[in-house]
């Protein structure tokens, strides 16, 4: 049975939610625990109908963007000086780039800074994924969204975005001047993504 729940402050609903109340076992000799579910779904492709297309989640925990990161096709990724010193960004950013043998990719033990990703989904045509790995792990965010726009397009206003928002953020955390994004290579973007 499902019923609405609202949330009204004054006389204005300022949230309304639906809750599941879950039948109860009739028949206890044939069920099974997975009976307490509806549907079943194959991760990942049904699951993106829980990220609503064309919203930006903000405040979420690095870790929820883990579980989509896997599932899309890195086309474009910037970091942003923000918590770090840029002359150390740049650093981190070369050594990312580098030629080097590993299995997968850990965003957070190689760069030290809030990393931007734009990404492609690879089940849904024109359709485009926004990743924002905080360092700080929990005010990260992700969204997803359709145009008709071109890649190339699209790319080119998201390596604007990003360096704006380092030039933004870098003078907003103490550095002395407004410091551009620095360019990642996507092709090092290997393995198991973890950010």
């Amino acid at each position: 049975m499902w019923y609405d729940d609202e949330i009204i402050v004054g006389d204005k609903v300022v949230c309304k939610t639906e809750k599941y109340i879950p039948n109860s076992v009739k028949d206890k000799d044939d069920f099974e625990f997975d009976d307490y579910f509806d549907e079943h779904y194959e991760y990942p492709q049904i699951t993106v109908q829980m990220l609503k297309m064309g919203d930006l989640y903000w405040y979420i925990s690095t870790t929820f963007l883990n579980g989509w990161i896997n599932y899309v096709k890195i086309i474009s990724a910037f970091m942003i000086t923000r918590y770090k010193k840029y002359v150390d960004n740049v650093k981190e950013a070369d050594e990312f780039n580098k030629e080097k043998e590993f299995h997968h990719t850990d965003i957070g033990k190689e760069l030290e800074d809030d990393v931007l990703i734009l990404a492609k989904d690879e089940y849904n045509e024109n359709t485009y994924w926004f990743f924002w790995s905080d360092r700080d792990c929990s005010d990260s965010a992700i969204g997803r969204f359709q145009t008709k726009d071109s890649e190339k397009d699209v790319k080119k206003f998201f390596g604007d975005y990003c360096n704006k928002l380092s030039r933004e953020l870098s003078v907003d955390y103490g550095a002395d001047k407004a410091y551009d994004a620095l360019k990642l290579d996507v092709k090092k973007f290997k393995g198991w993504i973890k950010l």
